[in-house]
């Protein structure tokens, strides 16, 4: 009897077959051995009938569409490999089945529809293989002994369909319901997750175009001591902010005290006025000097969605060809698993993560491993995968670019910077008196680089001021005020929109990238200078939706805690019910909306 290994594309089928201790020989999509077949699919095999379930006709009277069951059909391209998966499962010489695909909800869906499809009934014959880990011949000889029976990931099956049911309700009836409503020719696509999204965009758009910038001066003055100038600030106390608001000479009213970059914001001609009221005076007096050590830990490592952010921002690289270079480099065995939403390791890796070590050169390390704790070791923090680290040192493919190396140094220094020593800086704050006023000035000097030597664009330059003494007298070389405008808020990088989404629970890890790519294919956003616009097709969805419970973006946070939660708490089937229920209350009350009370024009 044999065991059927059912991995998720080629590649890793490959790795199967390398790994396993058997003779295996290649056949036409499956490799056989004495003990082991190995076969793959190529992704989703299997999606949605749309037509056969809703029909090719859009009308009105036949909306919403519920259907009692979803129906399935072959993707095109893939119906010869299916069929060869299909007859591999009806021989009889195949008494298990281990699902070895991707980690995570899709690679549940796509095996489980796949056995579905091809009319499999044995389902305790049926195991999961599962590692966040890249699939190193050690790790697949060692997880291949710990595959556990696939009903244990029921819930994570239904959580997956439950996604896919649910988008196919919502942006099925309501893309229907809209285009045969506005009656233009064109397509109006709605999505569970798109359309709030690009309500978002627009929303910022909105708030650009009707800002307005506020003027607002500062004040500064040059000191010099020893030859050496120094800048420092207007700062006023709170009863000087009190008396000057009383007077209406302040804009802000939520006013800080201490300005770290420019000091006290003020009235313009507050401003001018007191810099000309201390233009006279030539010598300021330091009534005050405090230096303080400040220490900054490294930073938490790579969830899939902090790495497209910092792609995005050092090189401009878009959600989704950070995730494809990802997958790339997990295939590589190079990274683990990419598709995480965790920045924290388990407590049992700390060996995973020596012997990482000592692979990337950097044994040095080790012994902070066992001293870092919860900040990288923490089981409370993790669901599914752990954070994305490196599994080697970079090895160059023919297929790599150069985004490849990049994105995999963005891991690497996460990781290597994890166990590096604090960032150590001592701060000096010089307060001086000119006239009635006070004024701060700062100065930085770097005592240990740490962790920070990882990171050359964000390392702060030090800031040196000479040696004075409280109440020491220091020249004034000038004072000055500069006239400052208030600036309108920014618009969404691709970065800015995943932490965004993020924060919101819009999407997850694996499908944001392809959500923020939806609203680009359609045309309801373009991306100029590395930020997103909506167009006014978008701009005009938006607008014209105002009301409809599509926009409702909490909405649709709440319904991505939902999907999660199924898993989590092992709802099952009930899990999937109980979520389909809401998705189509929610659907039928969006077509009757667009269908009498909306007003596209």
């Amino acid at each position: 009897m044999k065991i059927l290994l059912l991995t998720e594309k080629p590649s890793q089928g490959m790795d199967f077959v390398r790994a396993l201790p058997d003779r295996f020989q290649k056949k036409d999509g499956y490799c056989e051995g004495s003990k082991y077949i190995v076969t793959w699919a190529y992704g989703h095999l299997f999606e949605i009938d749309t037509e056969e379930i809703a029909g090719k006709k859009w009308r009105f009277d036949a909306l919403p569409v519920f259907p009692k069951v979803f129906k399935y059909k072959v993707i095109r391209g893939v119906g010869k490999q299916f069929k060869v998966i299909k007859s591999l499962l009806r021989r009889k010489d195949v008494s298990k089945v281990y699902i070895c695909g991707d980690p995570g909800r899709e690679g549940e869906l796509i095996a489980r529809l796949i056995l579905q499809q091809a009319g499999w009934k044995d389902w305790s014959r049926v195991y999961r293989f599962w590692t966040s880990e890249a699939l190193t011949k050690d790790v697949i000889l060692r997880e291949i002994e710990r595959v556990k029976p696939a009903s244990q990931f029921d819930s994570l099956y239904y959580s997956a369909l439950a996604r896919q049911h649910a988008d196919w309700l919502v942006g099925i009836n309501g893309t229907r319901a809209l285009t045969l409503k506005v009656n233009d020719r064109t397509v109006w696509s709605l999505g569970r997750v798109q359309t709030p999204l690009l309500y978002l965009i627009v929303q910022r758009e909105k708030e650009i175009e009707n800002f307005k910038p506020t003027p607002y001066g500062i004040v500064y003055a040059v000191f010099e001591k020893d030859g050496k100038k120094f800048k420092a600030y207007l700062q006023l106390k709170k009863e000087e902010i009190k008396r000057l608001k009383s007077e209406s000479r302040v804009d802000d009213e939520d006013e800080e005290e201490n300005k770290k970059d420019e000091g006290a914001r003020l009235k313009v001609e507050t401003a001018f006025k007191i810099a000309k009221e201390l233009s006279r005076e030539k010598f300021g007096y330091v009534i005050d000097i405090k230096k303080s050590k400040k220490s900054e830990k490294p930073p938490l490592l790579h969830s899939l969605t902090s790495l497209q952010r910092e792609a995005n921002r050092l090189y401009g690289y878009s959600a989704e060809k950070v995730l494809q270079v990802a997958q790339d480099l997990y295939e590589a065995k190079l990274i683990s698993y990419p598709r995480t939403d965790a920045r924290h390791l388990a407590e049992s890796s700390k060996e995973l993560v020596k012997k990482v070590l000592r692979k990337l050169g950097r044994e040095d390390l080790i012994p902070a491993v066992d001293k870092v704790g919860k900040r990288v070791f923490d089981d409370r923090k993790l669901t599914d995968h752990f954070a994305l680290i490196p599994m080697d040192k970079f090895e160059k493919k023919p297929s790599f670019k150069a985004e490849h190396e990049k994105v995999y140094g963005l891991i690497w220094r996460k990781f290597v910077g994890a166990f590096m020593p604090d960032y150590v800086y001592e701060v000096t704050e010089v307060i001086l008196r000119l006239g009635n006023y006070r004024f701060l000035a700062r100065g930085k000097r770097e005592i240990q680089p740490g962790w920070m030597e990882l990171y050359r664009e964000q390392r702060r330059k030090e800031s040196f001021l000479p040696k004075l003494a409280e109440k020491e007298k220091v020249k004034v070389n000038e004072v000055k005020a500069e006239k400052r405008k208030t600036s309108p808020p920014s618009r969404y990088t691709e970065g800015m929109l995943l932490k965004k989404m993020e924060k919101l629970g819009l999407g997850t890890p694996a499908t944001r990238a392809s959500i923020i790519e939806t609203l680009k294919k359609r045309k309801y956003v373009i991306s100029s200078k590395k930020s997103f616009k909506p167009t006014e097709k978008g701009r005009k969805l938006v607008e014209k939706c105002n009301g409809l419970p599509i926009l409702n973006v909490e909405m649709t946070s709440e319904w991505e805690k939902a999907l999660e939660k199924i898993y989590r708490e092992n709802r099952g089937a009930a899990g999937y019910d109980a979520f389909i229920g809401r998705i189509k209350a929610f659907t039928k009350e969006l077509v009757e909306e667009i269908k009498i009370g909306f007003n596209f024009r």
